[in-house]
């Protein structure tokens, strides 16, 4: 809800911050319900209100009623999640331990080093004002038009092949 606080700690779940009539309330949120780790590696507050989370054991969302978690089985490459994003499009993307994933309404289209990534590991994500998508992964930088990608690394001039994060300035330059 709005003016919640929500913090992902390693170790201790989610907690969320509630400030009522000059009092705090912490809620704890974690593998004793709903979540299935206590592991907490990426945050996201999407377009439409909903809150994700990448944990150590899944995706979790939370539409301020009802929690969500998916895993390998509902078809991520790892159960590892490492990065969120959400695009202009309204499409998000997860980076996990072993590949990328764009969420489809039935599930995930998965991208790996065999399709084009310059290494499993994502740590970043964003997207470029042409609407390509960068994933920043440690054996370089990856750009992905939609159709295939293509990577830099130092080769091409990068300082680092080890790409951490990824951001957007206003001025629509990709920082990484």
């Amino acid at each position: 809800s709005k003016g919640d606080i929500w913090i992902g700690t390693f170790g201790g779940g989610i907690n969320r911050l509630r400030f009522e009539n000059d009092s705090l309330s912490v809620t704890v949120f974690d593998k004793d319900g709903p979540l299935k780790s206590d592991n907490v590696r990426a945050s996201l507050a999407d377009s439409k209100g909903k809150l994700w989370f990448g944990t150590d054991e899944g995706l979790c969302s939370f539409d301020n009623e009802t929690w969500n978690c998916l895993t390998k089985d509902d078809g991520l490459p790892h159960q590892r999640v490492l990065v969120l994003y959400e695009d202009e499009l309204g499409n998000l993307w997860v980076g996990t331990q072993r590949g990328a994933s764009k969420m489809l309404a039935d599930g995930f289209q998965n991208f790996f080093v065999e399709d084009g990534l310059a290494h499993n590991r994502i740590r970043g994500i964003s997207e470029d004002n042409l609407g390509n998508i960068w994933f920043g992964t440690q054996d370089g930088v990856s750009r992905f038009n939609g159709k295939e990608f293509l990577t830099f690394t130092e080769k091409n001039g990068l300082c680092n092949d080890r790409i951490r994060y990824i951001t957007k300035d206003r001025s629509g330059n990709i920082w990484f």
